[in-house]
């Protein structure tokens, strides 16, 4: 007997397994219509309130480059989320099999992130948008499946985008830790763009690598690229748009409270005005030196020549100061590149623990890592393999590999 939701809902075919639950081919009995039916296991109380509460937050936004949210609800079967049925199938299962060009896929990647643009003016952000959480159209176009739990920081905004292309142009699963890498591997699968085109592309990654590009900006380079005209208003967008990267500790400050929902006005302004002081210090700083702090306050350096400065104790004596040393063969991006001062270094066990304990666990180490997901046997989100073994001898800023289980079909 087929299973059923909410006594509208039959579970026809599993489609997309995601963790700690499934996505399903369904039809609601009422309409008589095919949907996809987003399901996960039941939690404790506070989890399945949390978890509604997010699917309540984006059910208004309505983008053909997101799968609309019908219904949601909770039953003895789990919470669930009724999305709109388009003709396509889930990406992930497309990628080896992709008979498209460069230009194409490029096209594509450009017409998400205009959705995701939309999606952040609306306040909808954080959701990964690499091909396991994506739609394919039969015409073509990528629809984001979950828009409404937040991603791992390398799977959302421009970086998220960066790695899809990767996954894209290289038809494979693969997720790197390490962005060095997955320039590289991005440089060889763009091999039938015009050199102008393929360096103005990765010109495009290392930007949003060192943190100086925002979502609209990497938008804006792939419509450039693609020879799509810019107009005024999107000139003005650009140019509006902030420059920010959301951290996990902004994910948790924002759903604690969120401005116009419990938060009084005038805390909201006094939170934006804080960020703004924040973001001009910093300017103060790359000013090239002009001014400096001195006792409270911003000064012209000339005027602090000759502060008042305490005596060292013969206990404490001044360090010497040697001269900043500039790593040119490995310069640090964020998440993924530990501090490296090499040395040998015992390459951790990985296998057994969750994703999220070996990236901690390598990183730990002072190593770099990239990471594949594949189906196996072994519980879903639990690392099964890894190269080199666990105990090889490495140097500090060598790469290690692991497989993550994706679970069994």
């Amino acid at each position: 007997m087929e299973k059923q939701i909410s006594q509208r809902y039959l579970l026809l075919q599993p489609i997309l397994p995601v963790v700690n639950g499934m996505i399903y081919l369904g039809k609601d009995q009422s309409l008589n219509r095919e949907v996809i039916l987003h399901l996960m296991e039941n939690g404790d109380p506070a989890f399945t309130q949390r978890y509604i509460r997010q699917l309540r937050d984006v059910a208004s936004f309505s983008d053909n480059r997101f799968l609309h949210i019908l219904d949601m609800g909770v039953d003895a079967q789990g919470v669930f989320a009724v999305l709109k049925m388009f003709g396509g199938r889930p990406m992930i299962g497309e990628l080896k099999q992709l008979a498209k060009s460069t230009t194409e896929l490029l096209a594509m990647v450009f017409a998400l992130g205009k959705g995701m643009q939309d999606a952040l003016e609306a306040g909808i952000q954080g959701y990964s948008v690499l091909a396991d959480n994506l739609w394919l159209s039969e015409e073509g176009q990528l629809k984001v499946i979950n828009y409404w739990e937040k991603g791992d920081a390398s799977t959302r905004g421009a970086a998220g985008l960066c790695r899809l292309l990767t996954q894209l142009t290289t038809r494979t699963e693969l997720v790197g830790g390490d962005a060095e890498l997955m320039e590289r591997q991005l440089s060889r699968s763009t091999a039938d763009l015009s050199p102008a085109q393929q360096e103005g592309l990765l010109e495009l990654v290392r930007g949003v690598r060192l943190e100086q590009s925002s979502l609209a900006s990497f938008v804006l380079g792939l419509q450039r690229l693609l020879d799509v005209p810019v107009t005024p208003a999107d000139e003005t967008r650009y140019r509006e748009a902030p420059l920010t990267y959301t951290t996990e500790e902004d994910d948790e400050e924002e759903e604690a409270v969120r401005p116009g929902q419990g938060e009084p006005a005038e805390q909201a302004s006094n939170r934006r005005l804080l960020r703004l002081g924040i973001v001009l210090a910093c300017l103060v700083v790359v000013m090239g030196g002009l001014v400096v702090w001195v006792n409270g306050k911003f000064v012209h350096k000339d005027q602090a020549a000759s502060p008042v400065q305490e005596t060292p104790s013969p206990a404490n004596p001044p360090a010497t100061s040697k001269p900043p040393t500039t790593d040119t063969q490995n310069p640090k991006t964020p998440d993924t590149n530990p501090k490296t001062d090499g040395g040998p270094v015992e390459a951790p066990n990985l296998v057994g623990l969750s994703q999220a304990e070996a990236e901690k666990s390598a990183l730990a180490a002072g190593l770099r890592y990239q990471y594949f997901l594949e189906r196996n046997n072994q519980s879903q989100g639990t690392v099964f393999r890894q190269e080199p073994a666990a105990k090889s001898q490495l140097q500090k800023g060598d790469s290690v590999t692991f497989w993550v289980s994706k679970g069994l079909d």
